[in-house]
């Protein structure tokens, strides 16, 4: 982040009330233990702060988004469009199974 990227805090309330610079957060971190503590994530730029339940959530589906663009850039099918395909295969040999997975989408 810049030193003038806008970071905003949450209050007692969880709600966010007070914007710093990122400059002024890097020197808070420094200065406060409780500062290093705070979760914060970037969205449009700027820093949340977070708590730290929804901190783990949000970086868990960033991760798993950042997992799926890679699979794609290097060619390689999700695991539920490789299923999809391999039950798509299972319809030529039990008819009844036709009715949810059309043929003709490989």
């Amino acid at each position: 982040m810049k030193g003038n990227a806008r970071c905003f805090l949450l209050d007692e309330q969880k709600k966010y009330t007070t914007e710093i610079s990122y400059a002024e957060l890097q020197r808070r971190r420094e200065q406060d233990a409780h500062f290093r503590e705070r979760r914060f994530t970037a969205l449009h730029g700027m820093l949340l702060e977070v708590a730290e339940d929804d901190y783990h959530a949000f970086e868990k589906a960033r991760r798993r988004e950042r997992y799926h663009r890679q699979q794609q850039k290097n060619g390689e099918e999700s695991t539920t469009a490789a299923l999809a395909k391999i039950l798509r295969r299972c319809c030529f040999s039990f008819p009844e199974l036709s009715v949810c997975f059309p043929a003709g989408r490989d």
